[in-house]
């Protein structure tokens, strides 16, 4: 799991001299405090996140997103069962209609 604090205090230092704890401060309209604390944050408000993102123009959602794993949990053995016990009851009531159907049909023709 990224740690979007260091992520973040990687992408300002990258920026240079150019950007210092101060204006950084002043643009998210907060005191110095709140920026280091930001910086150890494991995790973050989305909308502080975007706020962030549009003043160090960087997009911290693409990173986040880069680097999440989204697997399938695996089915149950009773899971699995009961999905091909489903698909044989459908495919019952499907033949069973069918032939009602025709029946029907055949009554109401004579």
């Amino acid at each position: 799991m990224v740690h979007i604090g260091q992520l973040i205090k990687s992408v300002f230092d990258s920026k240079g001299k150019s950007c210092t704890i101060e204006w950084f401060a002043s643009q998210l309209n907060c005191k110095r405090a709140n920026i280091y604390n930001i910086f150890n944050r494991p995790t973050i408000d989305s909308q502080l996140l975007e706020q962030i993102s549009i003043i160090l123009g960087h997009d911290f959602f693409k990173d986040l997103s880069n680097n999440m794993r989204v697997t399938r949990p695996e089915k149950s053995p009773a899971s699995t069962e009961h999905d091909a016990k489903r698909e044989l009851y459908d495919n019952m009531m499907s033949g069973i209609s069918r032939s009602v159907y025709r029946e029907i049909r055949r009554l109401s023709l004579t």
